[in-house]
């Protein structure tokens, strides 16, 4: 979503750029290229925006995962430990018949 905002916004700016070119050369309508560029600034502004937005979700979400991650290490410790060669025996039992196969 943010690559096709990006090339969007870069094809819009070539397709103003000869215009650009031109007022600059010319030194003429200068009104309306100072609209033109506002409309671009804005355009850069919002997708600046946009794509903060998106940085900040993904990084929530990294650290929600990271939490979840380090929940779920830390039971599947605890679940060993019960279900090892001190508790039961289960899952270095199963590990040994994995490896085996």
């Amino acid at each position: 979503l943010l690559n096709s905002k990006s090339k969007g916004f870069v094809t819009k700016f070539n397709s103003y750029y000869p215009t650009l070119k031109s007022f600059v050369d010319n030194k003429e309508d200068r009104e309306g290229f100072s609209d033109r560029l506002e409309v671009l600034q804005e355009m850069a502004m919002t997708n600046q925006e946009n794509a903060q937005r998106q940085i900040n979700e993904l990084t929530d979400l990294k650290l929600q995962l990271d939490k979840k991650l380090k929940d779920f290490d830390t039971n599947v410790a605890t679940a060993q430990g019960i279900l090892s060669t001190d508790g039961t025996g289960k899952i270095d039992q199963l590990k040994n018949e994995i490896l085996t196969t």
